[in-house]
């Protein structure tokens, strides 16, 4: 039963071209397309960039966090165009296959259960850092404080020791990843790199071998997938593991139930996506989006 309380809008995309009678200079809504001095490619320049690290800071945004993401791509260079390329392609997958692109359903659950506030953070959850951290020395219990973009880098790049060294680095190729691609399209491609439980190692695998499915999914449906990146489903399924699966899909569903109305989505439902006039790959937001 397909009952989805939101719809299921196709994925935008708009070309951004430089008009022929133009200067290579144009003007674009706050920034202007000129030529990269390294790839000779057509990019977006916002006239309000950060002078320190050149890239658009978003409105309110601290200079820290751009100094923060310069200092990030000087010392993790090679892990963060690892990084890069991985999302890239993945992004790339996800444009050509749209008919097996994450379902809508399944992206919000993940927003709801995984990072709610991932619209207004840069990569990484301060608050929900401080939160955990203060649980963890008073009440020594552990809560997760990852972000959608940090997951992203835990999966792609397989690091998962419990380090003050691997969270620190984590939380730099985060900030990166959150400057570098559009938030609304970062959900997708947790959901395609994200590990599921046995045989079910990405999205796809994982809707084939639920029998789901990877577009159109019911809410139920999608809670009972995504509960699997909290607790991945065995080879052989333990009663205690169908417990969990199915209170944590009921707690998204409730968390879904409250999220739809304060704006938690609003990110997801309404950025426009954007295409780079020479590769055809997704570019960033327009400056000042």
């Amino acid at each position: 039963e397909a009952i989805p309380l939101l719809p299921e809008p196709p994925l935008q995309k708009v070309v951004v071209r430089r008009p022929q009678s133009e200067s290579p200079h144009w003007p674009a809504q706050g920034g202007r397309e000129e030529p990269s001095a390294r790839t000779g490619k057509w990019r977006i320049r916002n006239d309000s960039a950060d002078p320190v690290s050149g890239h658009a800071r978003k409105q309110g945004e601290p200079v820290l966090i751009g100094l923060l993401r310069f200092v990030a791509k000087i010392i993790m260079r090679k892990d963060w165009r690892f990084v890069h390329d991985r999302i890239a392609f993945e992004l790339s997958q996800i444009a050509k296959e749209d008919k097996c692109s994450p379902s809508l359903a399944a992206q919000l659950l993940l927003v709801s259960g995984e990072d709610h506030r991932h619209g207004r953070h840069c990569g990484f959850d301060l608050y929900a850092i401080c939160r955990a951290t203060w649980k963890r020395v008073t009440w020594q219990s552990r809560e997760g404080a990852s972000t959608i973009e940090q997951q992203i880098v835990r999966v792609i790049t397989k690091r998962f020791e419990v380090t003050v060294r691997r969270k620190v680095r984590e939380i730099l190729l985060a900030a990166l990843v959150a400057e570098s691609f559009p938030k609304a399209l970062l959900p997708s491609v947790y959901l395609r790199v994200g590990y599921y439980g046995w045989r079910m190692d990405g999205y796809s695998q994982a809707c084939n071998s639920l029998g789901l499915h990877p577009k159109y999914l019911s809410l139920g449906q999608a809670a009972s997938l995504v509960a699997r990146l909290k607790y991945p489903q065995p080879r052989v399924m333990p009663g205690h593991r169908v417990d969990q699966i199915r209170c944590r899909s009921q707690h998204l569903l409730a968390l879904y139930q409250y999220h739809k109305l304060d704006g938690t989505y609003d990110h997801l439902l309404h950025q426009p996506i954007y295409i780079d006039p020479v590769t055809s790959g997704f570019a960033r937001s327009l400056p000042g989006y």
